[in-house]
């Protein structure tokens, strides 16, 4: 890898020293023999550091933000897919319901009499077949 370090920002070259110490080591301890460009390396590192950090914070609340949209989301999808197959039951009622008054009236308009056995009927029978057909109708209102 030569020539790799050099391509690198002075934030990710390993610092040179002849002591023993490791990084952390050097970071974390004060030295008066630490000349300025070293000690302005470590600011910087310590810069980029707190940056990462940063980034890292944002991006892990971004992330919980994002599943707890995405749970409310699944949930909503759930309760609409309820929602949507009790419509389809109470559609499916009313298209049964139709059915049967629509067979029930074919039935009935099959039996009512014919014109000309209307005309013999009394008026009793009249108020009556009226009667029946009001309470008829008001189930169907119903």
């Amino acid at each position: 890898m030569a020539g790799f370090s050099q391509d690198l920002p002075l934030l990710f070259q390993p610092l040179q020293s002849t002591s023993p110490q490791t990084t952390s080591q050097r970071l974390n301890t004060p030295s008066t023999y630490t000349s300025s460009s070293s000690s302005s390396e470590i600011d910087m590192m310590r810069n980029r550091i707190l940056q990462m950090q940063n980034l890292a914070t944002t991006e892990k609340e971004s992330s919980e933000n994002w599943r707890r949209v995405a749970k409310d989301n699944y949930r909503l999808v759930l309760q609409l897919e309820q929602d949507k197959s009790r419509a389809v039951q109470q559609r499916d009622g009313a298209l049964h319901q139709i059915e049967q008054m629509r067979q029930s009236f074919v039935h009935n308009v099959r039996l009512l009499p014919s014109d000309h056995d209307l005309m013999q009927l009394s008026l009793d029978d009249i108020r009556s077949l009226q009667t029946q057909l009001q309470q008829e109708l008001s189930k169907l209102s119903v």
